[in-house]
């Protein structure tokens, strides 16, 4: 679960029901203090999808029954991933496309009162068209989203009107599904637990030809053709196996823009895929799909957030770490705890997202005791100013003759291209590493309880997650340092 996600704890049950007196009839008691619905039940299942959008989000639903009902904390989950990869190219007035927006079309709503996007929604089914322009009109967003009745054949390409727009990003919750075998989960794993809730989706829902690889390699194809005209293509994946198949034509087809997460809710579990043609997306060298959620977390005891965020900020203008605070929605409910206290706090916490281009920190002690040797033998005039001269000639002249031979190459490799005299695969495999960007972009967050901090450094994407977890190590003992000086300096 997302860590920004305001529903990655289960809410309290009754005391969400006397805000939304709709849910109290479908409460069911577990125990003295625990309430829960009945999640095969479509009616129980709608009434608290329509209650945790209206108390945490402000969002009036309708649901019809005989319609897929999204569960919130997973699209949360995407959104809030989406918004990791934009925030790396720092975007501004940003517009999505949601690819089938379903009856409900809470993606687009949520995406507007989280983040203030503006959406065109596509939806093919009539039903689900009419009741999502409804839902956009009954929340006043007409404005800002824009729901498409298409046919089913339509393409991404017919949106961009000629070329005369062009979008931040799509997003799309393919049928997952190629037959109605797997929809009844005849082909289902015996290891795998079975569904908690009901299905209440019609068979174009989740059921399309040859699946959503089919489905999302469509997209994939269009995105060869429309480039850059989105920004970043995105799309929710139900089999682990797609992920994989996807990655591999992706890479087949040239593209090295690419990110993958995992969205986990309860025993769901879905994966993320996303590919930029942006220039200014870092290209990446790996893809670790077997391990797509990362994180690295370190604690440092008797720290406090104030000395956190100062350590932060120094380690950033030190080390040339690219630091930017992560906004919080207003008006958006963080939680509704059982104690009946709504937990709206971020004293304690900082969101940030962190980027280093390249590795400034490691063997930093080494560099700055050369560099105080260098001016202590100035100072002491161990050797003459003739030779320092020298010395940074020579350098220099180093510097000058690299990037002579680097000129060179870049014109041989001109001319080979002209004649097609060249190996493609061995090209980009001998020079892709000379146009990474990014060493790593992740997602930062920081906790305080009690007497100790936590910091959890989430991977979102880059060209070294090792990378990331020597700068959480790096942080972690600056963290350290700082409390043991200034228990000497209190001491002394």
């Amino acid at each position: 679960m997302h860590l920004r996600n305001p529903l990655k704890s289960n809410p309290d049950f009754n005391k969400l029901s006397k805000e939304v007196p709709y849910l109290l009839r479908h409460l069911i008691k577990v125990r003295d203090d625990y309430f829960s619905i009945n999640f095969k039940d479509p009616e129980a299942l709608s009434a608290l999808t329509r209650a945790l959008a209206k108390v945490y989000f402000n969002i009036d639903l309708e649901l019809p029954t005989n319609r897929l009902i999204p569960t919130l904390p997973l699209r949360l989950n995407y959104l809030y991933w989406i918004e990791d990869l934009l925030s790396f190219s720092k975007l501004s007035d940003v517009c999505g496309i949601d690819i089938g927006t379903g009856a409900s079309s809470i993606y687009t709503l949520l995406g507007y009162q989280l983040f203030g996007w503006k959406f065109v929604g596509t939806e093919t089914d009539n039903l689900c068209y009419e009741t999502a322009k409804r839902n956009v009109y009954n929340n006043h967003l007409s404005d800002k989203i824009r729901i498409k009745h298409v046919a089913g054949d339509w393409k991404l390409k017919q949106l961009l009107d000629g070329g005369t727009h062009s979008y931040t990003f799509c997003m799309c919750n393919p049928p997952f599904f190629e037959s109605s075998e797997d929809l009844v989960g005849l082909s289902r794993s015996e290891l795998r637990p079975k569904p908690k809730s009901v299905c209440t989706a019609t068979p174009t829902e989740v059921i399309t030809s040859g699946g959503e690889e089919r489905f999302v390699s469509s997209i994939i194809d269009e995105s060869l053709e429309l480039q850059s005209k989105v920004h970043w293509y995105t799309s929710m994946l139900g089999i682990k196996a797609t992920l994989e198949i996807l990655l591999e034509k992706l890479h087949r087809c040239g593209v090295h823009k690419v990110a993958v997460t995992e969205f986990k809710q309860g025993n769901t579990t879905r994966w993320g895929i996303a590919w930029s043609f942006q220039p200014s997306v870092p290209k990446l060298l790996k893809v670790n799909s077997k391990r797509v959620a990362t994180v690295y977390t370190v604690s440092v005891a008797m720290a406090t957030i104030a000395n956190t965020r100062n350590i932060l900020d120094r380690v950033g203008q030190e080390f040339k770490i690219e630091i930017r605070e992560c906004p919080r929605s207003s008006g958006v409910r963080q939680s509704i705890q059982p104690n009946g206290v709504n937990d709206n706090t971020t004293s304690n916490e900082i969101w940030c997202w962190v980027t280093a281009s390249s590795n400034t920190w490691a063997h930093s002690r080494r560099r700055k005791r050369r560099q105080q040797e260098t001016l202590d033998n100035v100072a002491s005039k161990k050797f003459c100013p003739s030779e320092i001269t020298n010395t940074i000639t020579k350098q220099n002249i180093e510097h000058i003759n690299y990037h002579a031979n680097q000129s060179m190459q870049d014109i041989n490799t001109r001319n080979d291209l002209l004649t097609n005299n060249f190996d493609k695969k061995e090209f980009n495999r001998n020079n892709s590493r000379q146009y990474i960007e990014c060493l790593f972009h992740s997602f930062l967050a920081i906790e305080s309880d009690k007497n100790k901090v936590t910091c959890d450094f989430h991977w979102i994407f880059g060209s070294d997650k090792d990378a990331l977890n020597q700068f959480a190590t790096f942080f972690g003992k600056q963290l350290s340092n700082s409390i043991v000086e200034k228990e000497r300096n209190s001491s002394n």
